[in-house]
């Protein structure tokens, strides 16, 4: 019977948590309509990496709005699970794409597939950020998720906590995905942890994606 109460809860919290996201995009549309759906306009690198930071965005604010319909510690260790998953390989994985573009040399796939492994965490993360906020609670993510100390990236998960709750105070005066910038800047930064340099424009000749030889980045390092 406390198998099938534990189960209901979840379904429960998972249902209020989807019809967060929903009242998030209702936001986006009603200070920005028609760009959530719109083909995007523009550098194309621009566009992936506001989009990978907006989905970023959507955990985040979701999970803060349903966290007072969460079954407590249950949840909280559940999202600390997760991202500490998600951690591991991450920056293995993004040199290992850094190793194939030696070969291929395609930089749209170089900067999907390494913002594909990086942007996971930070997700995820953003999962755990979101929830202890509408709780009201800290994070000390080092202490909470002992693994982030070898990750490499500890600063980032900081640095987008701190960006995520400016986007929350503004989220209603955005224009356009313009509002999730600052996320995008912590993407960025995170790709250069992991030896890729993304330098965005919107002007020609374009955004520039570039991976400097590093010996983790070599095809016989």
């Amino acid at each position: 019977m406390v198998i099938c109460l534990h189960r209901h809860q979840e379904f429960l919290y998972r249902f209020i948590d989807d019809g967060e996201a929903i009242r998030d995009s209702s936001w986006f549309e009603s200070h920005s309509p028609g760009v959530m759906l719109a083909e995007h306009q523009g550098d194309w690198a621009v566009a992936t990496m506001r989009d990978a930071a907006h989905t970023i965005w959507e955990e985040y604010a979701a999970c803060r709005l349903s966290a007072r319909f969460s079954h407590g510690e249950m949840a909280t260790l559940s999202y600390a699970e997760g991202f500490e998953t998600s951690l591991s390989g991450t920056v293995t994985r993004a040199h290992e794409s850094i190793i194939s573009f030696r070969t291929h040399g395609n930089c749209s796939q170089l900067l999907i597939e390494t913002a594909r492994a990086i942007a996971m965490p930070l997700k995820m993360s953003a999962y755990l950020m979101g929830h202890l906020d509408g709780l009201d609670e800290e994070l000390n993510l080092m202490e909470r998720c002992p693994s982030v100390n070898n990750s490499g990236m500890g600063d980032h998960f900081i640095t987008l906590q701190r960006e995520l709750r400016v986007a929350w105070e503004t989220r209603k005066s955005w224009e356009g995905l313009s509002g999730v910038d600052g996320i995008v800047n912590v993407i960025l930064a995170a790709l250069l942890t992991a030896g890729v340099e993304v330098t965005l424009s919107q002007a020609p000749p374009g955004s520039r994606v570039y991976a400097p030889f590093t010996v983790e980045t070599m095809p016989n390092g």
